[in-house]
């Protein structure tokens, strides 16, 4: 279906541009690019014919994923309290986090954060092998990287 293991909250997705590409697109064949859902994902492609779908990690995920990591091997990151206690809940070390980064399986972009910085969401299996979903905040000037929260599902 596409390369991450779809979430729910991807699952509503599909759903919704899969009812976008079928309504109101009679007779439309071929895929329909672009679609941005109310999920979050910047871009997707639904073919109207088949329901085939996938996500396209765009050119600015990647860099901005390079930039996450930079700023961890550069250690000019911070981890919120609420990101170490759900590490906590969930069992999960550092090693693991950096796993879903090294083997990032999507990237897309939630908008800004409450302080107006640009929040990023990172899918991909920690070294457990849960999949999980990290929640990261960029400062505008690009000088760190903040670790919100992560989730998962159960």
């Amino acid at each position: 279906m596409n390369r991450c293991q779809l979430t729910a909250r991807a699952w509503d997705c599909r759903r919704e541009l899969w009812g976008r590409a079928t309504k109101g697109a009679a007779g439309a064949a071929g895929p329909t690019l672009g679609h941005r859902c109310s999920q979050g994902f910047d871009k997707s492609v639904v073919d109207a014919t088949t329901g085939a779908y996938t996500l396209a990690v765009t050119s600015e995920a990647r860099r901005t994923l390079a930039l996450i990591r930079r700023c961890v091997e550069d250690d000019r990151y911070a981890l919120a309290v609420h990101f170490t206690q759900r590490m906590e809940q969930r069992g999960l070390f550092w090693p693991d986090v950096q796993a879903v980064m090294d083997a990032s399986e999507d990237v897309w972009s939630e908008g800004m954060d409450r302080y107006n910085r640009p929040k990023w969401i990172i899918c991909g299996e920690a070294a457990n092998g849960d999949e999980i979903e990290i929640v990261c905040a960029i400062e505008m000037d690009e000088s760190e990287t903040e670790f919100i929260t992560l989730y998962w599902e159960d």
